[in-house]
């Protein structure tokens, strides 16, 4: 298993683990996520399933011709995640964000999911760049 595909892993991990606080308790996200989805008619109900799409969209890992196309996929998968967490955070004031379980995971899920592409556009260039460089040295033996 890849690097990326590790970081990818822990920060869907790390995403189970945002909390919004609520009037009496603290709650996970996921079970934010489960409650808004059936509330018919809302723009809460609209962003949760399009993070539940992205969660679909990550667990069934899709197999992907090119890495490139997985890079994108990913890309997508990571707006999907984010939908939510910037819905709440546009509609209701920053200062109710302003605590651990909620700025620590969110950031940690946002930086290695981020790191994860990275690593991923990284390998492509990487993968790319060999290719050229193999290619020269065929057409340099071919010329000889």
């Amino acid at each position: 298993m890849r690097l990326s595909s590790i970081l990818r892993e822990i920060a869907v991990i790390v995403y189970f683990l945002i909390f919004f606080k609520g009037i009496y308790v603290n709650f996970p996200l996921m079970l934010y996520l489960l409650f808004t989805v059936g509330n018919f008619g809302t723009a809460q109900q609209f962003f949760s399933a399009i993070a539940f799409v992205g969660l679909s969209i990550h667990f069934l890992h899709p197999s992907y011709k090119t890495k490139t196309r997985k890079l994108v996929a990913n890309a997508i998968v990571l707006a999907f995640l984010l939908t939510p967490l910037v819905q709440k955070l546009v509609t209701l004031p920053l200062a109710r964000f302003n605590y651990r379980w909620f700025i620590i995971p969110s950031v940690g899920f946002f930086v290695l999911y981020a790191c994860s592409l990275w690593l991923l556009a990284r390998e492509i260039m990487h993968a790319k760049q060999q290719t050229v460089t193999l290619e020269a040295t065929e057409q340099n033996t071919t010329n000889v």
